[in-house]
């Protein structure tokens, strides 16, 4: 293993070199960023994925829009259009991209925009007059000028302690999260102490002005993607043979969680925004014979498509939802800070 991040760590230079070129080319202004006087919140991290951007995105805007006429915009992963979209409950994953879809259909009255070029999509949003707008992903797109980011890193693999790509998963430079108004360590055991958090603190050295937040995932009642049974705890599963199902960048906390409350679990995992064809289908099906399905609401959007086959196999597929839950009561001072910023920059 030593072996090979030494033969990684010249092209992880090389990979560093020119993001901080590019980074650098918006800096002396030959490349031009936008700036919109409009709040505008960033969702970001430093990483590939698996720090909870899109729990996040929902928690924000869950707390967000009924006081604020609110736009989220993503680049659409996944997806094979190209140029800006907005999503509608008839949009297709190949369209619009397997979160985008999921947002919409748990919010089916939103506005949500896909857009390689953000500033379009922000366009877009005002021109239907919103007047807070949420960026899921956009703290390295420096074409665009963000007032307030909220930055995500996982507890289990923090930023300060991982590498650029290839030798680790950072995609961005450390030193980067000084861009940060907020910092949300995600994914923390619900039983994380004092003495742990002010570890991590210590660790992370906040910049002037910056404030740490400490989050862990909630679990909620799984219900079904097909039919019309009602919501059912994870413990009434028990004694049923689970195959957990999933397509995400970081399953494994996932994995554990359901082995914990479950007797037999099996695991059968996809890429990130893995799409599911003919193919993945007859892997799904063979896997999940004699078991039922758990998996996340990302994955039911695509797995939708297929009631007929999982029907005619006799084989349940359920949901599994999740929430983001703040730790050591820092709820009301994590929101309270994002509405003092929407409140200074409301449009006139």
């Amino acid at each position: 293993m030593k072996g090979l991040r030494r033969l990684l760590t010249p092209i992880s230079w090389l990979y560093g070199a020119s993001i901080k070129l590019h980074q650098c080319l918006y800096t002396w202004n030959i490349l031009k960023s936008k700036q919109y006087n409009q709040a505008i919140i960033n969702v970001g991290n430093l990483s590939l994925g698996g720090t909870g951007k899109s729990p996040m995105v929902v928690y924000l805007y869950q707390q967000l829009h009924q006081i604020n006429k609110t736009a989220v915009i993503s680049r659409g992963y996944g997806r094979s259009s190209k140029g800006l979209l907005q999503v509608s409950q008839d949009s297709t994953v190949e369209a619009v991209g397997d979160e985008a879809l999921q947002f919409k259909k748990k919010f089916p009255n939103s506005l949500f925009f896909v857009s390689e070029k953000r500033s379009l999509a922000i366009e877009a949003a005002l021109n239907q007059s919103c007047t807070l707008v949420i960026l899921d992903d956009a703290l390295q797109h420096h074409a665009l000028k963000t007032h307030y980011n909220i930055l995500l890193t996982a507890y289990e693999v923090p930023f300060f302690k991982d590498s650029l790509l290839p030798v680790g998963r950072l995609r961005d430079h450390k030193s980067n999260y000084k861009k940060a108004q907020l910092i949300v360590v995600t994914n923390c055991p619900q039983t994380l102490s004092l003495e742990q958090k002010k570890a991590f603190e210590e660790q992370l050295n906040l910049g002037v002005g910056q404030q740490l937040f400490f989050s862990s995932i909630q679990y909620r009642p799984l219900y079904p993607l097909f039919g019309t049974e009602s919501a059912r705890n994870l413990q009434s599963f028990r004694d049923q043979a689970i195959l957990l199902l999933s397509g995400i960048a970081q399953p494994d906390s996932l994995s554990k969680y359901l082995k914990s409350q479950v007797e037999d679990c099996s695991l059968l995992t996809f890429n990130d925004h893995q799409h599911y064809r003919r193919k993945e289908l007859g892997q799904i099906l063979e896997a999940a014979e004699g078991k039922t399905i758990i998996t996340t609401e990302k994955d039911a959007v695509k797995l939708a498509l297929f009631p007929a086959q999982f029907t005619a196999k006799n084989i349940a597929v359920w949901v599994l939802p999740i929430n983001v839950k703040f730790l050591f009561e820092q709820e009301t001072d994590f929101i309270d800070n994002i509405k003092n910023y929407i409140k200074k920059n409301r449009p006139n």
